[in-house]
This record gives C-alpha cells, structure tokens and sequence, in this order.
C-alpha cells in the first residue's frame, strides 16, 4: 500500500470518521475528525471531537472552528445535509461533492430516469403522492437516511403522510452489493465491488440496516462493464467528483442500483485492505487537479477482506478488559482485527453498533465463516448467554 510523504491537513466530519482518518493517515495526511462517537481507535491516532446526537450536524460548523487550517471531506450521513455541507465549504476547501450535487443525486427518480435513458438496469421510483399497490413489491424509504434506516416493506398495514419525505422503490429480490468508485465530474472509474450485509441476525443487526461487507466480488467481463457504465454514465450526469459508492441489488446476474452515496462509504476499507489501494490518495487527487489511471482492477485478486459490524443485543457498559483493546496498539498502516473501538465504561444502547471486526482470507466465504466464529465467541463474552 503506497504512502504519500506530503502531509497536510484533512478535517473529516460524519456520522463515523474512523475509516476515512486511517485512510488519510496511510495517505501521509494529518486527520482532524468531528463525529458522534470520538472512538478510542480514533482518539488514539489523531485529535478527535464528539458531536452529540441532539447537536449532530447542526453544530459542526462551529465546532469545526477548532479546527486547523487545511481542506475538508465528509462521511456517512452528511450527504442528507446540503446545507450544513454549503455553510462548512464557505470557510474551508471541500474534497467532495458540494450541495448542489448532492440535491440532485438524493432524488431517487432523476437516478432512474438518467439509467433509463442510457439504456442501463434501474428499478422504479415513485414520489410519495403516486402510491403503489401494498403487495409487498415495494419498499417505503426516507429520502433522508443512510446504512438502510428508515426503510420497510410497504404492507396494507403501513402508514403514511403525503406529505412525509419519503418515497417508493420496487422491490427486488437479490444480492445486496456496492460499487465503489472514483468520479472526476465528467467519468468515473470502478475500484471495486463488495457483498453487502443486511439485517443479518447473528449480528443483531435490524432488518435492511447495514452490518458489514466483503470483497471484492469476482465479476464477469458482461457485468463489470454494466457497473462500469452505470458509474460512468451517474458521474457525468450529476458532476461527481472523488470517492463514490452506488448501492445495488444483483438479480440473475443483472446489477440494478437503488441509492447513489456520494462520499467515502463503509465499503471502501474492504476494498483498500484487499487490492492494497489507498482511497483517500485517489479522493485527494481529484481535487489536487491529479491525473486518474484506471489500473485499480487490472491485478488478479488473491486476498479477500471482510468487515461486520456487532449490534448490541441488550444494554452494554463498555468493560475495561474487553478483547479488542489489543488492536490499539496495532498499526493503521495494515489492517486491524477491530477498529470503531469504544471507551471503557461508555453506555450503548440496545440496537446500538458495539465494534467492528475484520478478516482476511483466500475467499469472500472464508472471510464471513472466521467473523462468524469470532462475532458469537464475542456476543458471549459480552452478554454472557
């Protein structure tokens, strides 16, 4: 994994910083992070702030006046907050996509109306007052979320305000993955693919909520050149510019994208630790004016990576002895056992991410079979039952 020897600073903001600051740390950049939770893995690398929930992302603009000087990225979430993302890039060089951009790609029917035009696999869309029938083939979304929230079926029994942001997706049955790419405004190229985890219950995980991926997936020369496309064609319609990631569902072979993510996502890491690529290198070099090869893919992968995230199955108060504090004192140059660590004596919440997990292997399926082991070795020692 190539380290650049440039060193500036980067201030990273979200929901979770963690991933995109260890990245920027192997970029040879000097991280500055505000988020929710100022983990004990990202408090140990680089200055780290917590935003409380109730403040969160409302009081970033003001907590980012302790930041140094020097650009600024953002991570999950923040995408539903064009205006906060507008206020912050008035005072300092945003690495990503700005607000006007980011209004545009969350509305779900201007996605599928450019894939529809170009010929390219794309589910239905429907605005809240064009409702479908309550069959089960459609899914209720918010128009703001991220990581799968605030999403379920649309049953008889469901309601709904007319005038909620939310809208209607069909709803495909298949394989949850996501493309990751690296767009320059007019083109985009793919870095990879990963396998999507979703509500699944060994990690206690809500249904469709986010809880891990693994990667990257072997792809038929016919299907990465649909993903090719499909980022080419999303990346020149809406000016996307840096690290990207489109959310899919893979039926029969045919890849159908469902949200456009336009920021660093929880995937990237998978990718990075796998191909040995460094994420936040080629982020930055969009906005350094750098030329982009498209030489991500071409090497035959060997080693696959995988990540899952544990949920709390009850009320937890973080122990001082707990099996992951080894991994402080591993290096971000490679890839830790465990990362988003928290503090000794924090109180989470049932349903509340814990920690996250990784492996490595010669297979996606190896990959999941060793983060299955250590996950139930884990939940036991936490919960005792």
């Amino acid at each position: 994994m190539t380290v650049s020897t440039a060193s500036h600073h980067l201030v990273i903001v979200g929901a979770s910083a963690r991933a995109a600051a260890f990245s920027a740390l192997r970029a040879g950049l000097r991280p500055w992070c505000a988020d929710l939770f100022a983990d004990a893995d990202l408090e140990s690398v680089c200055p780290a702030l917590r935003l409380p929930e109730h403040r969160y992302p409302a009081g970033l603009p003001h907590l980012l006046k302790q930041a140094p000087p020097g650009p600024w990225m953002y991570a999950g979430g923040m995408e539903n907050w064009p205006r906060v993302v507008r206020q912050i890039a008035k005072s300092r060089p945003l690495w990503g996509n700005d607000r006007d951009v980011l209004r545009q790609v969350r509305q779900p029917w201007r996605m599928a109306d450019t894939l529809n035009r170009a010929g390219l696999p794309c589910p239905e869309f429907r605005r809240v007052t064009k409702r479908p029938p309550r069959d089960g083939h459609w899914l209720l979304k918010r128009l703001e979320s991220a990581g799968g929230r605030g999403v379920e079926l649309w049953l008889p029994k469901t309601r709904c305000s007319s005038r909620a942001k939310v809208y209607f997706q069909q709803y495909i049955e298949g394989d949850s993955c996501a493309a990751i790419y690296v767009g320059d405004g007019r083109t985009a190229h793919l870095l990879g693919v990963t396998r999507q985890l979703v509500g699944e219950a060994w990690l206690h995980a809500e249904p469709f909520h986010y809880c891990g991926s693994v990667g990257p997936l072997s792809l038929t020369p016919k299907k990465r050149r649909t993903f090719v496309q499909i980022g080419e064609v999303l990346a020149s319609e809406f000016g996307l510019r840096g690290l990207f990631g489109v959310d899919f569902v893979v039926r029969d072979g045919k890849p159908y994208p469902i949200e456009i993510n336009p920021r660093y996502t929880a995937s990237v890491e998978v990718l990075e630790h796998a191909l040995a690529i460094n994420a936040i290198g080629l982020h930055r070099a969009v906005f350094e004016g750098s030329q982009l090869k498209d030489n991500f893919t071409n090497t035959p992968v060997n080693i696959h990576v995988g990540k899952v995230i544990l949920f709390a199955r009850d009320t937890l108060i973080v122990p001082a002895d707990a099996p992951w504090n080894a991994a402080l004192d591993q290096s971000v140059m490679q890839m830790r056992d465990f990362s988003d660590v928290p503090h000794p004596g924090r109180h989470i919440e049932k349903g509340r991410p814990i920690v996250s997990l990784f492996a490595r292997g010669r297979s996606n399926g190896r990959c999941l079979q060793m983060l299955h082991q250590r996950t139930e070795k884990l939940d036991r020692w936490l919960f005792g039952k």
